[in-house]
């Protein structure tokens, strides 16, 4: 999982790079996911033939992958605390961080540390529900 996690962690750090799309915080975040950004507020069938010459559908096409990325990173970081614990969650996020910074991506270029936020906000507890089986680390 945490190879995926890296992956798709550097896929959204590239696409935001290339739309110039700021994700390093919550408001980008929540931005984005409420389809905020001009191009995500379009539904795809107003992106007719006419568009399809200036990247219109194209630049339209990658925020929704970038959209979609950010939802699916937060699933997998959900997942990663509730098969592991928090703390090997956030070491794995570190890392990917680290290497992501170490390539000449900013801090933050892979999206909104939602699990730093909710750490922050003592939140984390939404994070596992009431029939989820106790997390065990990594080896």
């Amino acid at each position: 999982m945490e190879n995926a996690l890296a992956d798709v962690s550097a896929r959204i750090a590239r696409l935001a790079m290339s739309l110039n799309a700021p994700v390093a915080t919550l408001s980008d975040f929540e931005s984005i996911l409420n389809k905020e950004v001009p191009l995500l507020a379009q539904p795809p069938h107003t992106l007719t033939d006419s568009f399809l010459g200036d990247g219109h559908a194209r630049l339209a096409h990658e925020w929704t992958e970038l959209r979609g990325l950010l939802l699916l990173r937060c699933d997998m970081v959900s997942q990663l605390v509730k098969s592991h614990d928090l703390h090997t969650a956030t070491t794995v996020l570190a890392e990917i961080e680290a290497q992501l910074e170490s390539e000449g991506f900013q801090p933050g270029a892979q999206g909104f540390n939602l699990l730093a936020y909710l750490s922050k906000t003592g939140q984390t507890s939404m994070l596992l529900g009431d029939t989820d089986p106790l997390p065990t680390p990594l080896p």
